[in-house]
């Protein structure tokens, strides 16, 4: 089966002055499967939504390679492919012209696409988008401002759902919505896959939603993935210590759980990045070997599917079952 999304090896380096560069993602490998969500988590800073513009060719790798539907992502990359997959921001209000209607920007893709062969096709299908979403028709008529956030990101939704896609990136889709319409826009993602077989790339530092709809989960620090595997295993027993210590930071209902370890201390510079693993200032597992070798993503033995970029794996997982 040919991946919806393929990141091969990918690294991307901003430049900077003075030769210096911001190592934003680094030796990346991700594929994404029809039907599939794969949620990349991990704290403000670590490359999550430089890999989102990676995966929709919006960015270009320094080195590596990123392959829509098949195809490579280059300026000469197909019509189909391109519609192939779509894009839902973290800020609806900047996705959208705040001079043009709603029916105006959901319309777009159905023009740039040449999906509709009349203005009133066009018309009837955006009230269709709209009505997908959970949004009466006439808002067509409305414009941005005269809608709520949630209402918004909706909005942005039926947009990407417009060039009739087979995978949505969506980077940071609830970070500017309250709980409650958090919840909402969450249930309508997870409907929207259910009807439409679509795969999302789901890009959050909100470890509550990738849990409530990733299948897979890739979990990134600073530009790295140190561990990636299938949603329930991952969240249920993580292997990486940096897994570890992130779960240990969500509050839960009961404090009698046990706990993990909180992570100490701050995320290091993607300017000067640490050498060997780039988690060892602030992993309490480190030793020197930590510092020296840059651990590679592993299967790990007995766990088809589970990745780890340990060196201590098999001893810090044995000492947790202790």
């Amino acid at each position: 089966m040919t991946p919806l999304i393929e990141l091969d090896h990918v690294t991307h380096r901003y430049p900077l002055a003075r030769r210096r560069v911001v190592h934003a993602v680094e030796d990346v490998s991700l594929r994404l499967d029809a039907g599939q969500t794969l949620a990349v988590v991990g704290e403000s800073g670590c490359g999550k939504s430089t890999l989102a513009r990676l995966a929709v060719g919006l960015l270009t790798p320094t080195t590596g390679s990123v392959r829509i539907s098949g195809e490579p992502s280059t300026p000469a990359l197909s019509r189909t492919a391109r519609r192939a997959v779509q894009f839902v921001s973290q800020n609806p209000w900047s996705a959208l012209n705040p001079r043009k209607t709603i029916g105006h920007s959901v319309g777009l893709p159905l023009l740039a696409h040449k999906l509709c062969a009349t203005k009133g096709e066009r018309s009837r299908r955006v009230a269709e988008l709209l009505e997908q979403v959970g949004l009466p028709a006439d808002y067509a008529r409305r414009r941005p401002a005269g809608i709520s956030g949630g209402e918004l990101q909706r909005v942005t939704i039926a947009r990407a759902l417009a060039a009739r896609p087979r995978a949505i990136v969506l980077d940071e889709p609830t970070a500017s919505l309250d709980v409650g319409v958090t919840a909402t826009v969450v249930n309508l993602l997870l409907d929207l896959r259910e009807s439409l077989d679509v795969g999302y790339l789901l890009i959050t530092h909100e470890l509550d939603i990738a849990r409530h709809l990733a299948t897979r989960v890739a979990v990134m620090y600073l530009g790295r993935i140190v561990e990636h595997g299938p949603a329930a295993e991952v969240f249920g027993s993580p292997r990486h210590p940096y897994t570890r210590t992130l779960l240990a930071a969500v509050p839960v209902p009961d404090p009698t759980r046990r706990q993990l370890i909180a992570v100490p201390g701050e995320v290091p510079s993607s300017v000067h990045p640490p050498p060997g693993c780039a988690f060892h200032p602030r992993c309490p597992h480190a030793t020197a070997a930590c510092r020296d070798e840059v651990p590679a993503l592993v299967e790990l033995a007995g766990h088809a599917g589970r990745h780890s970029a340990c060196l201590r794996d098999q001893e810090i997982s044995h000492a947790a079952d202790v």
